[in-house]
């Protein structure tokens, strides 16, 4: 009798440690297939939402303005082509971006003809951007700091002709749709950039074919169209 109460004993200890066991198992599988799934839902989203946006050079537009100084009647301006770039992005604020402008891309839009001609020629040349050897300019921002209206202050490095500089800048970034469009309005010293044809500070009695040293952009990128999941 004692002995087979000793085994009943041992039987139910038994079938309870295995139940014990198997509940816990199942547990585990469910715990680790959960955690699998949450990863999956999250990591996707992240991917394809993105913090970077490329912009579309077609849509994007970079306008120049320069002028001798003492030559009122004597102003240029004109465009340059973007040729790639990207804006970085973090919940709707900007954080980051690159921008690569074609050099050879400079026209005039103030002159026509034979005079519209020589100036675009002249700008390639190694007297301004010597663009058979400084094909491309670039522009990284490196910080970003926010401000009211959808406005942020700018630091970026400028290289054009192999020189980089850091230059400050404001700009703004709204939503189009499904785009984001950069705007901003900048002055560079062309002269830090080893642009120094016509500048009076490098050059004496220029007169009228002074040039002066600020080169005016106004800049609006357009980031392709965002896809919808």
């Amino acid at each position: 009798m004692n002995k087979n109460i000793i085994l009943l004993a041992l039987l139910v200890i038994v079938i309870v440690l295995a139940g014990y066991w198997s509940v816990n198992r199942n547990n585990s599988n469910r715990s680790t297939k959960r955690e699998i799934t949450d990863s999956q839902k999250i990591l996707p989203k992240q991917t394809a939402e993105g913090l970077r946006l490329e912009i579309d050079p077609v849509k994007s537009i970079i306008r120049w303005e320069a002028k001798k100084t003492l030559v009122t009647t004597n102003n240029h301006n004109g465009t340059v082509d973007l040729r790639n770039g990207f804006v970085m992005t973090e919940k709707g604020v900007l954080v980051g971006g690159e921008f690569v402008i074609n050099m050879n891309s400079i026209i005039s839009l103030d002159l026509e003809g034979d005079s519209k001609k020589k100036l675009e020629t002249h700008l390639i040349s190694t007297d301004f951007f010597d663009v058979d050897n400084f094909p491309e300019t670039q522009l990284t921002i490196k910080e970003v700091t926010p401000l009211e209206n959808s406005n942020f202050s700018i630091i970026a490095d400028l290289t054009i002709k192999g020189i980089t500089n850091e230059i400050t800048f404001d700009a703004t970034l709204h939503s189009v749709n499904d785009k984001l469009l950069l705007k901003t309005k900048l002055e560079i010293d062309r002269t830090l950039w080893n642009v120094r044809f016509g500048s009076g500070k490098f050059f004496d009695n220029l007169g009228d074919n002074l040039i002066d040293d600020q080169i005016k952009f106004s800049v609006e990128l357009m980031t392709v169209e965002r896809k919808r999941n």
